[in-house]
Formats: C-alpha cells, sequence, structure tokens
C-alpha cells in the first residue's frame, strides 16, 4: 500500500500532478471602498480649494476650500462646467487649459485668474495631476486653487519699488553701489564715472576691493564686516579710490548692509571729495607757513636783556651783540645807517656852528 503524500505541499491529483495555489492579485489602495472614502476626507479637510470633475469637464464635488474661496456652495457648482461659473472674460478656459492636458497626462502647473461669485477676480494658482480611475472605469481629474493675490501684490509692490529705485539711482548725480562683498550687484552711471570703468566692466570685476588705494582697503574691509556683523561703526568714511586710469581720487563713501535670499548684501553711495581734500591740504601747508613765521616772530618778544649804555643785547648764549645783529639774527628784518640830527650835532658841531647860507 502507497503511503499517502503530505497535503502541506500542495494537493496531489491523479498521476503525480501537484496543484500550485494561484496568487491573488493585489488591489491598489484606491481600488478598495477604504481607500476612496480616504481620497475624500483628505479632499474635505484640505485647505486649499480642490474640485473633482470627469472628462467631461462636469464638476463631481468639491471641498469646503472650493466654495470658502469662489463663495459658490456645492449645489451650485455640482454637475455643471466651471467655465459658466469662474472663468472671467478673457481668461484661458478650464478646459483647454486643465482639463485636456490632464488627459493626457500631462501635469499643468499654471497662474491665471479666476472670477469669484460675486464677480471679484483674484489671481489664483492652479495645479492639475493625471486622471485617476474612479469606480465606474472612469476618469476623475482632480484641481488644486490657491489664491495668490496677496503675493501678486507683495511682487508688483516690489517690482514697483525696484523701478523707483533704479530711476532716481540711474538718474543720480551721486554714485550708488550695491555688492556682495566680492562682486558688485549693481552700480548706476554716475558710480562708473567716478571711477572710470564701463557698466560691463563693473559688473565682470571680481574683486569690489580694487577700485579702492591699497592703503585704505584693510580698513574698509574690516569696517564692512563690522557693519555686517551688527558692530557699531562710522556709516560715513573718507577713503582714496583707485582709478581705472591709475590715478587716485577721494571719495566721502556711505555704506549700510540688508539681507536679499538669505545672503548680506552692502548698498552705498560716494561723492568725489579730491577738491575739498586738495584744498585741506593746501590751507594746512599755508598754517604751517603761518606757524613758523610766527614762531620766528616770537623769538623777539619779552623781555631782552639790553645794555643801559652802549645798548649790545645778550643773547640766548650769554654773549652780548649789537643790537642789529641780534635782530637781524633772529628775524627777516634788515638795517640802513645813517646819524640822527642829535648825534650829528653832538658828533660834528663845528658844522652847526658855521653861518646858515655860507
Amino acid at each position: 500500500m502507497k503511503s499517502p503524500r503530505k497535503r502541506a505541499a500542495g494537493r496531489v491529483h491523479k498521476k503525480g500532478v501537484r496543484r500550485v495555489p494561484r496568487p491573488v492579485p493585489a488591489k491598489t489602495a484606491f481600488s478598495e471602498p477604504s481607500g476612496r472614502f480616504l481620497l475624500d476626507r483628505l479632499l474635505q479637510t484640505a485647505f486649499h480649494a480642490v474640485a473633482v470633475r470627469d472628462e467631461a469637464g462636469t464638476v463631481l464635488r468639491v471641498n469646503e476650500g472650493f466654495e470658502h474661496l469662489f463663495g459658490y456652495t456645492a449645489k451650485e457648482v455640482v454637475g455643471r462646467v466651471l467655465d459658466h461659473l469662474i472663468v472671467p472674460p478673457g481668461a484661458d478656459p478650464e478646459r483647454s487649459l486643465l482639463v485636456t492636458p490632464a488627459l493626457h497626462g500631462i501635469p499643468v502647473d499654471v497662474e491665471t485668474v479666476r472670477k469669484r461669485k460675486d464677480g471679484t477676480v483674484l489671481e489664483v494658482s492652479i495645479l492639475v495631476g493625471g486622471p485617476s480611475p474612479a469606480k465606474n472605469g472612469k476618469k476623475e481629474i482632480y484641481t488644486v486653487y490657491r489664491d495668490i493675490s496677496a503675493r501678486k501684490s507683495a511682487e508688483a509692490a516690489l517690482r514697483d519699488s525696484e523701478n523707483k529705485f533704479r530711476a532716481l539711482a540711474d538718474n543720480s548725480a551721486t554714485a550708488i553701489y550695491i555688492h556682495d562683498g566680492k562682486h558688485f550687484l549693481y552700480v548706476n552711471p554716475a558710480g562708473c564715472r567716478l571711477v572710470g570703468y564701463t557698466l560691463q566692466e563693473m559688473m565682470a570685476i571680481s574683486d569690489v576691493w580694487k577700485v579702492m588705494a591699497p592703503e585704505d582697503r584693510a580698513v574698509g574691509k574690516q569696517r564692512v564686516s563690522d557693519r555686517v556683523s551688527g558692530r557699531l561703526g562710522p556709516s560715513r568714511n573718507e577713503y582714496k579710490a583707485l582709478r581705472k586710469d591709475g590715478s587716485v581720487i577721494w571719495v566721502d563713501l556711505s555704506a549700510a548692509s540688508f539681507e536679499y535670499g538669505g545672503k548680506t548684501g552692502i548698498v552705498g553711495s560716494a561723492i568725489d571729495i579730491t577738491e575739498r581734500k586738495n584744498a585741506e591740504a593746501e590751507r594746512e601747508k599755508l598754517i604751517a607757513e603761518l606757524q613758523a613765521a610766527l614762531a620766528q616772530v616770537k623769538t623777539l618778544s619779552g623781555l631782552l636783556p639790553i645794555c643801559a649804555n652802549c645798548k649790545k643785547i645778550r643773547d640766548e648764549k650769554g654773549e652780548w651783540a649789537q643790537i642789529e645783529s641780534y635782530i637781524h639774527r633772529h628775524s627777516d628784518a634788515t638795517f640802513t645807517h645813517g646819524i640822527c640830527p642829535e648825534c650829528a650835532q653832538r658828533l660834528y658841531p663845528e658844522e652847526y656852528k658855521k653861518p646858515s647860507g655860507r
């Protein structure tokens, strides 16, 4: 008698053929009723407006975010085409802009305008993915609307501010520049003229400190570092700038730090003060010369020891010198010699005794 085979290895049929159990096809998560329920729950709790439509573009359902954004209730939009409700005149229709590309598996991410129930127009971002299979075998298209009106307004305000700054800076007689510590990000025409470079040459400079005289670069870098790190320091400084032709000029430079794109930049202005510095140097030279002249004059002031009889003066070495010699050595004065009438009468009395007219 033959021993029976174990059934655990599979059922044995006649002629020794084993039947292997067929694998059960795995079902996708969203093909299960629980998966569809979860998707609908996500739809309802989503912060942004979401609309689900069929292949013809007819709305199947919307979430509360859609009702809040566009002002329609779900009953007012389900079963209708959104082109008739939220697309303002002249805007791209939903069918050609969103539905048709989605049916072909082309993701859509666009920014356009849409209309609320009360007629107000708002800027929106629309995101559409590929079609999802529904229970009835048809395809559903999920569309997400985000209100970007605030962002667009901020961008428009920023553009307006940039345009005003550029108009002011481009026409300013003061040199204005922006740099990141290494490269120039902006230089106005006056800034280019100040150092003798073209705008293209300025933007191609790999080190902004190239336009500063070598002896001032260390101080300039330290002061910029202080501004960036928040340490207090003078906002205005005087430096020597190095022009393209090698000549050196004096500039009065002011700068401040600012944040952009997570980085720190420097915006500043500069004016040419070379004439003023030259005038100051000339004035200092004149003052020095006057001080030297005054110093010489002062040596003749005060008490001078003079002989009551011969009128000699004792100098700083203790020697007695003729008064004219002393004054000549201590000033630029020179002497001429003559005889006063009293001395002449005393020295030459016979000349004065002669009758006049002879």
